[in-house]
């Protein structure tokens, strides 16, 4: 329907970080696998090649398409839910150097003497056209309402069993799944159809009703995590939805962590710095301006995960809030107050940071008499 459609190109990409290509291949892998008991689906995957690919290749004083066509396994696993699959369809797209624009070089243009030959040919094709109401739109161009008739020879040998071409008009999504008669019953492919869109609904449905969307290994600026170690380490370290990032450490980083797990208590590389401050000072709206300057930057919102591959790993949550602690210690003479903040600091100190959970930097404010004010800041290894 065109309210669907609306979701499928507004709303249900948020969750997974997705292209309209993993959603549709989510669903026609589901339903072949329904269909046909195929767990594995080889398909033939046409693109029109105007994506930006190549930095250095410039294609806007260009018309027409660049049409790629490479083959893509699509793997559904057993008792997967609707999430792993797309995961895992996205993914296995990602995963396609240039978005498959090499591969007719590699099978026809290279020198391949002495190799064995592709032998491995999908039964099955896919293109996604793609939204044909903007260029309607833009353009003084109008569908035809007369028939163009065949447009390919009735003789011609498919070469593939089933043909599957989807677009955009009038606002909807339209799938349309050619095959010889000869191969299939139309009840067959009226099965397959049904499956396909029963498919659909079930992605769209699941990937718009979830609230906190999720990150897939390819959505990372650390690269060789599998999905499964991403999920690991999202239980270890995040609730699901949080996780914002993953960096790998600098030299000088993986030194200081080394000595700090080595020996937590040496405070080596604890930095901490006190501020007499005389006058008034608001306590609220420092506190909120130091929440900001947490959400500006990511290295404010970083723990370090050290359970993969014995190599350390920033892990950057979207929300978290700084380490800020108030006291009022005027009540107190002014011998007792001297006292009670020097062992704060020591105190502070010895706390240290638990690198894996927490904040790594702290910022906490003692009001004294006399309108003074003692803010100590303590940070660690960014």
């Amino acid at each position: 329907t065109v309210e669907e459609t609306e979701q499928f190109l507004k709303q249900a990409h948020r969750a997974y970080n997705t292209e309209a290509n993993d959603l549709l291949l989510t669903a026609l892998g589901t339903a072949i696998q329904e269909w046909a008991g195929i767990r594995q689906v080889l398909v033939n995957l046409e693109g029109h090649g105007r994506e930006a690919i190549l930095p250095d290749v410039d294609i806007t004083r260009t018309i027409g398409w660049f049409t790629s066509q490479f083959p893509v396994v699509l793997d559904m696993g057993e008792e997967q839910n609707v999430g792993r699959r797309v995961k895992n369809v996205k993914e296995g797209l990602r995963r396609l150097p240039h978005k498959g624009i090499g591969y007719g070089i590699l099978r026809y243009l290279a020198d391949r003497e002495g190799e064995a030959p592709f032998i491995s040919e999908p039964e099955i094709s896919f293109n996604y056209l793609g939204q044909f109401d903007q260029d309607l739109k833009n353009n003084a161009f109008r569908m035809s309402p007369y028939s163009i008739g065949a447009s390919i020879s009735d003789t011609l040998t498919k070469r593939y069993a089933l043909d599957i071409n989807g677009m955009i008009t009038d606002g909807a999504l339209e799938l349309t799944i050619s095959y010889s008669n000869k191969m299939f019953m139309k009840k067959s492919i009226k099965k397959l159809a049904d499956l396909l869109q029963e498919s659909l609904r079930e992605v769209l449905a699941h990937c718009v009703e979830k609230e906190l969307p999720e990150l897939t290994p390819s959505d990372l600026s650390f690269q060789g995590l599998t999905a499964v170690e991403l999920d690991h380490i999202v239980e270890q370290t995040a609730a699901a939805g949080e996780l914002e990032n993953i960096y790998s450490l600098t030299p000088m980083q993986k030194g200081i962590l080394f000595h700090g797990l080595m020996e937590p208590k040496s405070g080596a590389y604890f930095e901490q710095a006190t501020f007499d401050l005389q006058g008034s000072f608001q306590v609220e709206a420092f506190a909120e301006s130091l929440n900001q300057l947490v959400d500006r930057h990511q290295i404010f919102r970083t723990n370090f995960y050290s359970g993969w591959n014995e190599q350390p790993l920033q892990v950057v949550y979207r929300h978290k809030h700084a380490g800020f602690r108030f006291e009022d210690v005027r009540s107190m003479g002014q011998g007792e107050q001297d006292a009670y903040i020097a062992d704060f600091a020591e105190r502070d100190k010895v706390e240290g940071f638990n690198f894996s959970s927490g904040e790594l930097m702290r910022v906490s404010v003692l009001i004294k008499a006399r309108s003074r004010t003692v803010l100590y800041g303590a940070s660690t290894i960014f």
